[in-house]
């Protein structure tokens, strides 16, 4: 056993798996989901901001002939997550940045997988009916933190469908993420298929609640232990003013694959220049001032010496 547990933490210290274990990703249109990405792409021509810290607790754990090695143990994590919309294409960029990366192999902090991301809209189903987009996300082999970055070229692409059921928006997403081929003690890590599906439930004006499933299923070695991560993730919205938005939820393993931790939470702030609301509904305009109202004109005076 103890020849075991000192083979384990050799590993932990020498063979640090190239894979990036943080599988949550910060939508950067989403209005109603906390994971899900939703077919809307925003206002035309305009700016968003959004802020993300997200705890992890247990992402990546390997279990050596009965020994449990943490191999990233508690993450903590803040996504800087910027958009911009032109018509039906909304482009956005993400950048992670680690404050926390504690395992095994000690603790760590550094830059995360900086992504560029976009969506295409290919049917607004903000007038009724369903919604569809395509999506598409690169992260750049950026990272400095063991455990949270690919070592190479990756990819992610997926299809986007919602419909709103009166106040209450369903959202589905199934896509590819192809990622670097690497073998790790659980299993063979590589390209994964990835599906995630949400509700968000408007309660009133601008406050909403959010239920999800994420989950993904390796590729390469689809009957191995840890191939099927699936986290399940409650949270909601609050808009606070016009243009700003908090949002939170917590997230716990339904799987104990490789990236769904015991328990995540998530706290996030949005920023949008006006124009939608946070429940993903165009804010009418103002109305126009009224006219003033029209008044009879008074008789002319009659000319002198004129008989009435």
């Amino acid at each position: 056993m103890w020849l075991a547990l000192l083979g384990g933490l050799a590993l932990a210290q020498d063979a640090q798996p190239e894979i990036n274990a943080q599988l949550y990703r910060p939508p950067v249109a989403a209005t109603r989901t906390l994971w899900a990405n939703d077919s809307q792409t925003g206002d035309d021509r305009r700016f968003t901001g959004q802020i993300w810290t997200h705890l992890a607790h247990d992402p990546l754990v390997y279990v050596v002939e009965g020994n449990r090695i943490a191999m990233l143990r508690d993450v903590w994590q803040t996504d800087l997550v910027g958009g911009y919309t032109r018509g039906p294409v909304r482009v956005g960029l993400d950048v992670p940045l680690v404050f926390i990366a504690s395992g095994e192999p000690g603790s760590n902090a550094g830059l995360g997988d900086i992504t560029a991301d976009v969506k295409l809209r290919l049917r607004d189903g903000s007038e009724g009916g369903a919604g569809l987009a395509l999506a598409a996300r690169a992260p750049l082999p950026t990272s400095t933190v063991d455990g949270l970055g690919s070592r190479g070229a990756a990819f992610e692409v997926e299809g986007i469908a919602d419909g709103e059921i009166g106040s209450t928006l369903l959202v589905a997403n199934l896509g590819l993420r192809w990622v670097p081929q690497q073998t790790l003690e659980v299993f063979d890590w590589g390209p994964a298929l990835h599906t995630r599906l949400g509700l968000g439930h408007e309660i009133t004006d601008g406050v909403g609640v959010s239920a999800e499933l994420a989950g993904q299923w390796a590729l390469t070695d689809p009957t191995a232990r840890g191939a099927l991560p699936v986290e399940a993730l409650i949270g909601g919205w609050s808009r606070v003013s016009e243009r700003v938005s908090l949002r939170g939820g917590l997230g716990w393993a339904v799987t104990r694959g490789v990236g769904a931790p015991q328990l995540r939470g998530i706290v996030g702030m949005t920023w949008r220049p006006g124009g939608r609301s946070e429940g993903g509904s165009a804010t009418p305009p103002p109305d126009p001032p009224a006219a003033p109202a029209a008044t009879d004109a008074p008789d002319p005076p009659a000319p002198a010496g004129a008989t009435p």
